[in-house]
């Protein structure tokens, strides 16, 4: 209700408050995303996905949630670099080079594109989820 209001900061500050209830929930770190990006604070992605992992134990599966929730929104902005985050945190997790090397694509960096699917392939014990690229 606060977000539909325009009322941006209050509805961030709420988010924070259930975050100390349910620290574990991926959406609500979804929506404070959204939040941040919908005010100009994409480069505060990054300390969000880095208080994801070190408050709640949280893995690359979830930073790629949020990745996801955020392309499906249509927040792109901010994407590369929560994803680089997930691929210097985990280098082996092919899901996280696999959604670099498509927001890369999708950018038109086609050559920096061929590396992450290059190095993606190295890591990923499943061929199939290449198919993004």
């Amino acid at each position: 209700m606060l977000e539909q209001r325009g009322h941006q900061s209050e509805a961030l500050l709420c988010y924070r408050q259930a975050l100390l209830v349910d620290p574990t929930n991926p959406r609500l770190y979804c929506k404070i995303a959204e939040i941040l990006l919908r005010t100009g604070r994409d480069q505060e992605l990054c300390g969000l996905a880095a208080e994801m992992v070190a408050v709640n134990g949280c893995g690359p599966e979830d930073i790629n949630f949020l990745a996801r929730n955020l392309y499906a929104s249509g927040r792109e902005r901010g994407l590369l670099s929560l994803l680089q985050f997930a691929v210097e945190r985990w280098p082996e997790d092919s899901p996280s080079w696999c959604y670099l090397g498509w927001i890369l694509r999708l950018a038109g960096d086609l050559q920096t594109t061929r590396a992450q699917l290059a190095r993606s392939m190295r890591s990923s014990p499943y061929p199939y989820a290449h198919t993004r690229l």
